[in-house]
């Protein structure tokens, strides 16, 4: 009688998934930029608001400060 034991190997090296395995695979540099970019632009465009926004109130204290002195 013979006996087997089942073994998990692990992967070779060249079979390692992907650290993303829902990504496609060997898309062109410029669809990887336009991709990244769609998802950073509504976060870019609320800091740029939230910079606009933080250099109003500076102004307003800087003017605040001039007629303390």
């Amino acid at each position: 009688q013979e006996h087997q034991t089942h073994r998990k190997q692990a992967p070779a090296e060249d079979q390692v998934a992907p650290p993303y395995p829902n990504t496609p695979v060997g898309l062109p540099a410029s669809d990887v930029t336009a991709l990244v970019m769609s998802q950073l632009q509504p976060m870019l465009e609320g800091f740029n608001r939230s910079l606009e926004h933080l250099s109003r109130q500076v102004g307003i204290l800087t003017q605040d400060v001039a007629e303390l002195k």
